[in-house]
């Protein structure tokens, strides 16, 4: 086949249509997309072509389409827990057990177990350190402790323990150790 344009191609392509003028443009012949594809130069556009014509053939699935409607590839399945679950985790997150942990041990993201701990009526539990916890954060920060040593000693995450110093006027050190 003698070199063409882009143009050229899709112009011949348009003129051998064995399709009747009435019927859709979806529905063109393979042997147009295979001619069009030849055309190209870009891997990425004959790559895509030869999907969608795959797909309009009713020969091979696109990634992530199952039965005509559009489906994550990387979506997990809903985990819906039965009643008898959902009371096992209120009464294990009363107990003290962390949502984090909670969420690994049913199969349910947290926000799920927020949203069960809601429904149930249970009060969520007060986040971060309590006063006297911030009162010695702030004297270990002035001594030098880094916001990642105090926030493994409280087991709560760095930003935690820098919101908490800031709140009670903290004068904080950069990454550097100097005062800001």
């Amino acid at each position: 086949m003698p070199t063409m344009w882009r143009g050229q191609a899709v112009r011949q392509a348009q003129a051998s249509r064995t399709t009747a003028p009435s019927e859709s443009r979806r529905h063109r012949p393979w042997s147009e997309w295979v001619e069009l594809k030849a055309a190209l130069s870009n891997p990425i556009a004959v790559h895509a072509i030869t999907l969608v014509g795959d797909a309009m053939a009713g020969r091979a699935g696109l990634p992530g389409v199952r039965s005509g409607r559009t489906v994550r590839p990387d979506a997990a399945p809903q985990r819906r827990l039965p009643e008898a679950e959902r009371a096992e985790l209120v009464r294990a997150y009363i107990g003290g057990t962390q949502v984090k942990e909670l969420a690994a041990a049913y199969g349910v993201h947290r926000v799920t177990v927020v949203e069960i701990m809601k429904r149930a009526g249970v009060p969520a539990r007060r986040r971060g350190p309590d006063m006297a916890q911030v009162e010695e954060a702030a004297h270990l920060y002035r001594q030098g402790w880094s916001l990642a040593r105090l926030g493994e000693r409280f087991e709560v995450d760095s930003t935690t323990v820098w919101r908490a110093l800031r709140a009670q006027g903290v004068r904080m050190r950069d990454s550097h150790g100097r005062e800001r």
